[in-house]
């Protein structure tokens, strides 16, 4: 991973926790990146993905193109956090 990616990667995660802390609190902010980074970790077991996607191999051989499974960690974890910033926003509900 190229330290500019590991740099946007910090940069999101800490804009994500101080909206967050602001918002919910600490405890529930650390509450909430802890099973952030659960899932994250258990989505990215090699039976998680099985079931996810499939058979790779026969994919592969067939030409098959899906687009998260092409995705580097660094794009995962903004791609995660970045869903998780936007997909509550209230202003969106009123």
């Amino acid at each position: 991973m190229s330290s500019a990616r590991v740099l946007k990667l910090i940069e999101t995660v800490l804009r994500w926790w101080k909206d967050r802390r602001k918002r919910d609190g600490f405890s529930s902010t650390l509450w909430e990146l802890i099973t952030l980074l659960w899932e994250f970790l258990r989505d990215s077991t090699p039976e998680r993905r099985r079931r996810r996607y499939g058979d790779v191999q026969y994919d592969w051989d067939k030409q098959g193109q899906y687009d998260e499974r092409h995705r580097g960690l660094a794009e995962s974890v903004a791609g995660d956090v970045s869903f998780s910033l936007s997909a509550y926003r209230t202003c969106t509900f009123s």
